[in-house]
Formats: C-alpha cells, structure tokens, sequence
C-alpha cells in the first residue's frame, strides 16, 4: 500500500491516476457516490430526518382532493427534497391514508456540444405520494398528514409532519461545558439578561405551583371568574362580622313584608351568615343620646306626650271655701275635678273659674284633619334592622 500526503485536504473518493492510466466509468461511480455519502454523512452529523418549513396540507375546493404547500425536506438519506405547492392531489375515496413527500431521481438526456453521443444527466426531484395508513415511510419519504375521503368530502385529520432539527449538538454528553451557549428543549437551566419575545411564549396547560412560575391567561381567567366564591365570603365577612348590623330599606312601598323587603334583599341572601330581625314588633324610633328629659329603662324610652294644659269653656264658678267642684262635660254630664289645678283666680276672696273638659282636636281650617291614634309620632316609613349572629 501507498503512503500518500496526510495533509490532502480534499474528501474521501477515488485517488486520481497518474497521467496517461485509464480512469473507467465505474471509477467515476464510485468517487461520485463517496463524495456524496460523505457529505450526507456529515450533514446527518448535525439534522435529523424531518420537514424544513411549509408542506402544510389543506381540503381542497375541489371534490375529493387536497392542496399541499411548497415546502422544503430531508429525508431519511440526508437528501435535501424541495417542492413547489400541489394542487388538487387526489384522494382515494373511502380510505384513510398517510400523505408523504418523496424525493425522486429524474434522468434527462442531453447532448453536449460538440459530441456525437447523447448522454443521460441525473437531477433532484420530489413528488407528492400517499401509502396505506399502516404502512411506514421509506428512507426516501417524509410523511406529511394523514388523509381520508369520503365520497367528495375530504377530511385532514393528524400532521404528522416531524421538524427537521439540529441533533442534540452533539453536546450533553460530550461536550458538556459548552451547554451554557444555548437554550435547551429538556435540560433545566438558568437563563440571565433580558429576553424579549416577538409572540407572546405559549405554556403548558397545568396551572403554577411556585411563587415564581409563570401563568396562562386562562389560569387568571379562571382564578377571576372564580373569585366571587373563593374570596367573597372572606371580604363579607370582614364588612359584616358577627354581631354588625344591617338595615335594609323597603324595595317597594307595600304594607306586604315580602313585597317591601324581599328576601333576595335581605343581609343572609347578599352576604351570607346568620341574621336575626331586631325589635321587630317594637315599633320603635331611634334617637341619639340628649337631655330632654326622658327616662329609660334597658335603653328604651316609653311613649310620651310633652307635659302642658288646656284652657278651655264653659268656665264653672269657684267658691274659694270649697275644694271639690264639678265642670261642664263634653257628653253633658259633670267631671270631678280635685284641688285647684286648673284654678284661674280673679279676686282674692271671691269667685274663680275652672277650665272645662277638652274634646277631640279639631281642624284649625288650614293644616287638615288631625290624625288620632295611639300614639304620639311624626310621619314615618318602615324599616328593618338585622344583627349578623352567626
């Protein structure tokens, strides 16, 4: 064997004779064919197998047919395959089938110039093909999508489109102290400076569970539609602890207690927990504390009418040597009257009057007729007052 240079920096292949020895068809078969598996082979080194960009597949406008995009392959040789669009591939009715890409080899004849002899020039092609849907890929095919047909209907159902890609960089296990260059796919890593991103980052579907995990816009958009029966009892309960109190307005003005204050109203159905209607049969008003003069007991002051007297006729006369006198009635009898409250003195020693008996109120002819009941109160509208207990 030879020794020949080691630094020849060409590839592997045929080593040229020396002039004048005769190089043979197969001579030039065999160089052709190292120089390519080597260049394959070292390309393969660094991408995988897989469609580049495009070759996406769609239904056709017409019946029973699909179109599929130019795209850009290897395959499974290292061979670069490059397509332009399809339209219109047809699909066999009633199957479904595994659309592929495959590279072809298309011979053409040619003359040179200057030659008698016609020769025959190889060059790449592709075609767009379909195999059973069980059936694998050859290492001249790129699959694409799977397909089926029914009738006119097509229908395109999973991309089955694998993406051409640097293989791994050849860098975890053998170069482990360069993996800091670049981002990953699996490995975990810390990743400093500010990244800026085009497109909003696309996450996994799981929601976080740490403090510094990012989140999807459907995480908050659950955790907000979420919130009212989440939180709501927490922030009521800080508005209306136990013990607080309510009052709740009528809804409507009816003499009707569900009409007035219907329950969707009340303090139990807006904010939830247990209330207890207060002084409910009372029918009470409330005053803030002053000296007018009342008295109470536990807090409540009972009715009253503020202390005065009347003066009114017929007048009686009055014999200052008698202490019990009787007065005109409204009915037309007399009423007793006692000592001299009601004493009006016209002259020492002589005759005096008493006020006689006062009737119901009547209208002084501009404020209308006095409203009489059991009580003495100023107009008022009902009201309810609830306590939370619970």
């Amino acid at each position: 064997m030879q020794n020949y240079d080691q630094d020849y920096k060409g590839i592997a292949g045929v080593n040229y004779p020396e002039n004048g020895i005769p190089f043979y068809q197969e001579d030039f078969s065999n160089a052709e064919e190292d120089v390519g598996a080597e260049i394959i082979d070292r390309e393969t080194d660094f991408f995988s197998r897989g469609v580049i960009s495009g070759f996406v597949v769609t239904a056709s406008a017409t019946a029973g047919c699909v179109d599929v995009s130019a795209g850009i392959a290897r395959d499974g040789d290292g061979r670069r395959i490059q397509k332009n669009a399809t339209s219109a591939f047809l699909i066999p009715d009633g199957q479904t089938v595994k659309l592929v890409v495959r590279h072809l080899w298309v011979y053409t004849n040619y003359l040179p110039d200057g030659a008698g002899e016609q020769k025959i020039r190889r060059s790449h092609s592709a075609e767009i093909a379909y195999i059973p849907e069980s059936q694998s890929v050859t290492d001249r095919e790129v699959a694409l999508y799977l397909v089926s047909r029914s009738g006119s209907t097509v229908t395109v159902s999973t991309d089955l489109r694998n993406i051409s890609k640097m293989s791994e960089l050849n860098l975890p296990d053998h170069d482990s102290h360069h993996d800091d260059r670049f981002v990953r796919l699996t490995t975990a890593q810390t990743i400093a400076g500010v990244k800026t991103f085009s497109s909003i980052p696309v996450l996994p579907a799981s929601g976080p569970t740490a403090d510094n995990e990012a989140v999807r816009k459907a995480y908050v958009d659950n955790q907000i539609a979420n919130h009212d029966s989440q939180h709501d009892d927490e922030i009521k309960a800080i508005a209306y602890p136990v013990g607080s109190f309510y009052i709740q307005f009528p809804d409507a003005n009816s003499n009707d207690d569900a009409t007035a204050f219907p329950t969707s109203k009340r303090p139990a159905t807006l904010f939830g927990g247990t209330w207890a209607e207060q002084w409910s049969t009372e029918n009470i008003f409330f005053k803030t504390r002053g000296t007018d003069g009342q008295s109470r007991s536990n807090g409540l002051s009972a009715d009253q009418v503020q202390g005065h007297r009347h003066i009114a006729g017929p007048q009686v006369p009055y014999n200052s040597g008698t202490q019990n006198v009787y007065s005109y009635s409204e009915g037309g009898g007399a009423v007793g009257i006692t000592g001299n409250e009601a004493y009006c003195s016209v002259g020492a020693g002589s005759v005096g009057l008493y006020a006689g008996y006062t009737g119901n109120p009547l209208s002084d002819g501009s404020n209308g007729t006095p409203r009489i009941g059991s009580i003495t109160e100023p107009r008022n509208r009902l009201i309810k007052v609830w306590k939370r207990t619970a």
